[in-house]
Order: C-alpha cells, then structure tokens, then sequence
C-alpha cells in the first residue's frame, strides 16, 4: 500500500497506491483490486504509468458516504466513473452539426405531393 491519507472536513481517505506487475491498469480493474475498499463511492483521480516500467500508480478516493462524494467530486469525474451521466447527447459533435445542416436543407420547403 502507498501512501493513506485521512481527511476528515471532506468524510474521505485519500490514498495513493502502486500496483505492480502489470500494464496499463483500467479503473475498473483498480476498483477491483482495492477489495477494501466500497466501489460504491470510490473515486480513481488518476491512473500513471511511468515509461519502461511495469507499475501503475493510482489515486483514489474512499468517501464515507454517497452524498459527500456526488457534493465533493466534479461532474467529469463522476462521469468518468459511472456515477452520473453528462449532459451531452449521443453522437457527439459531428452528428449534431449535420443534424443543423439538414434541417436547414428542409426548413421552408413544401412536402412532396403523394
């Protein structure tokens, strides 16, 4: 275990931990092998991997409870680790601009007659 850190003002326990022996770690699979820990209101800050090296260093967050961390935490991070959705629609930028595109094509013509 690295480095744990108790914060009390913000009901949480910062932690900093190495995990070594394999590459790149997914968040999910560092939630999963922090077994102590609730993934329920957990929060990975960040995952790094120093080149040439295999280790991984993650930071993370352990809040007492559901609602200190959706108080605390930025919306991106809760987005990021599943607790929130954004406020984006599906398809992302290019669809939403050829979406204006058409209807600007259709907006003040007449129906075709049947």
């Amino acid at each position: 275990m690295g480095k744990v850190h108790k914060n009390p003002l913000m009901h949480r326990t910062e932690m900093r931990v190495q995990i070594v022996g394999e590459a790149t770690v997914s968040r999910r699979r560092a939630k999963d092998l922090l077994a102590g820990a609730d993934s329920h209101q957990t929060i990975i800050e960040r995952v790094e991997k120093p080149f040439g090296r295999a280790e991984n260093e993650v930071i993370v967050r352990v809040y007492e409870n559901q609602f200190a961390l959706t108080d605390t935490e930025p919306a991106y991070l809760l987005a990021r680790d599943g607790f929130t959705s954004t406020g984006k629609k599906p398809g992302g930028r290019k669809l939403g601009k050829e979406l204006k595109n058409r209807q600007k094509r259709v907006r003040g013509t007449k129906k075709p007659q049947k």
